[in-house]
This record gives structure tokens, C-alpha cells and sequence, in this order.
């Protein structure tokens, strides 16, 4: 949720993307060693689909969830048809 109190879902998601490069950087990624990630997962974009749930869909908002790595944000009041949308969209093969 990108109005969380004390740690808001943008500087989450910054949190989370950084330490995805700085394993990479590293050549971990949790206990996978990046050798052995097939080779269109080495991208940390593809490594880690964040998605945003929040009321603020300001442009200012949008922007500052595309530079966290925020992948995809989905309005409240949350809808599960648009919800089960986005999850395919990422999550399905």
C-alpha cells in the first residue's frame, strides 16, 4: 500500500529493488546463485514484480512508483476482477 504509515509502499518498494541490485551486483539472489538463473530472469526487473495498491493515482504518484520499480499499480476500492488481472498478467506462464 503506498500509504502505509512509517515505512510508506514507495520507499518499500525502493528497499526491495535495491537489494535485488545489490545481489545481483553480488551474484546471489536469495540462496541462487545468478549463474544459475536462466538467462531472462537476470534482469532485476524480471526478478521481482512489485505491485502497488493505493487511492492515490496522481501523475506524481505513478511517477514516483515507476522510479521505486513499482510494476503495476491497482486502484482502490480494490475490484478481485482487477486484481486477477494484474496477477495474470505477471504471474501466469
Amino acid at each position: 500500500d503506498i500509504g502505509m504509515p512509517v515505512m510508506d509502499g514507495i520507499e518499500a518498494s525502493m528497499k526491495i529493488t535495491d537489494m535485488i541490485k545489490k545481489n545481483l551486483k553480488n551474484k546471489e539472489v536469495s540462496f541462487i546463485r545468478k549463474e544459475q538463473l536462466p538467462r531472462d530472469l537476470i534482469d532485476e526487473e524480471k526478478l521481482c514484480t512489485i505491485v502497488a495498491l493505493t487511492a492515490y493515482t496522481t501523475l506524481e504518484t505513478q511517477q514516483q512508483c515507476k522510479q521505486a520499480g513499482i510494476r503495476e499499480i491497482v486502484q482502490k476500492p480494490l475490484i478481485s476482477e482487477v486484481l486477477a488481472s494484474v496477477m495474470d498478467k505477471y504471474f501466469l506462464d
